[in-house]
C-alpha cells in the first residue's frame, strides 16, 4: 500500500465557527483561517484587563535595536512597545472565540514570531505565549518562548486538535521583562488543516500523450 500526499495543502476547505463569546451563537466562515493584519486587527481585539496594548506597525519599530524592520507577510504586523512599560507587565491580543466544525480531524495553528535584543535573557525580554481558554476562565499556555531568539522572523506550528468540536478562545499573551528594547512581533497568524492523504492500492502507472507507461 502506498500512501501519496497531496501537495495542495487546502484541497478541501473546511468550516470552522467564529463568535462573540465562548457559548454563543457562531457565524460560519472557512478554513484555512488567515489574518496578516493588512486592513486591522480582523477578528483580534485588545484586552481591556491587561497593562499595555499590542501596535499595528509597518517597517521597524520606535526602539532602535529591536523589533523587525519589516512585516513576515504583506506589509504590517502587530508587536509589543515597551519603551516606558513597566518592569511585568502583560499585554493580551485576544482572537474572537471560535469552534472548529466536528467534521475536522486534525488542525494546528501557525504565526510568525520575532523577538530579537542581542544576548538579553528571559528576565530582561520577558516572553511572548500562545494561550487557550474553554468554556472556563482558566487560560492554558500551548506554546512559548522566552528571552531574545533571533534577529529574523520565525515560523511557529502549534497543535490544538485537542480542542475540535467545542468553543475554545485563543491570545497571544506578552509578558514584558525589564528592558526598554525588547519588542516582540507576530504576524501571519493561520488556522489549518492538514492536506488529505490519498490511499494508492496497488501499483500506479503513468501514461505519455500517446498511452504508452513511462512510469510505474
Amino acid at each position: 500500500m502506498n500512501l501519496l500526499y497531496n501537495t495542495t495543502r487546502f484541497f478541501i476547505p473546511f468550516c470552522f465557527l467564529f463568535g462573540l463569546a465562548l457559548g454563543q451563537a457562531q457565524n460560519q466562515i472557512t478554513l484555512p483561517y488567515t489574518e496578516s493584519f493588512e486592513e486591522g486587527l480582523g477578528d483580534f481585539t485588545q484586552s481591556t484587563t491587561d497593562d499595555f496594548n499590542w501596535k499595528r506597525n509597518s517597517g521597524g519599530t520606535f526602539s532602535s535595536a529591536t523589533g523587525p524592520n519589516e512585516a513576515a507577510d504583506g506589509t504590517y504586523y502587530m508587536y509589543t512597545e515597551v519603551s516606558g512599560i513597566g518592569d511585568n507587565a502583560v499585554a493580551n491580543l485576544l482572537l474572537a472565540p471560535f469552534e472548529i466544525n466536528s467534521a475536522v480531524t486534525a488542525a494546528e495553528v501557525e504565526f510568525q514570531y520575532h523577538m530579537e535584543k542581542t544576548n538579553t535573557g528571559s528576565a530582561t525580554f520577558g516572553s511572548l505565549a500562545l494561550q487557550v481558554q474553554e468554556s472556563d476562565d482558566t487560560w492554558t499556555t500551548l506554546w512559548s518562548r522566552g528571552g531574545s531568539q533571533d534577529s529574523h522572523w520565525l515560523t511557529a506550528e502549534v497543535d490544538i486538535s485537542n480542542y475540535l468540536g467545542s468553543p475554545i478562545h485563543l491570545r497571544f499573551h506578552r509578558v514584558h521583562g525589564s528592558t526598554s528594547v525588547g519588542d516582540a512581533a507576530i504576524d501571519n497568524f493561520q488556522i489549518l488543516t492538514p492536506p488529505p492523504v490519498i490511499t494508492l492500492l496497488g501499483d500506479v502507472s503513468y501514461f505519455s500523450q500517446f498511452d504508452e507507461p513511462i512510469e510505474s
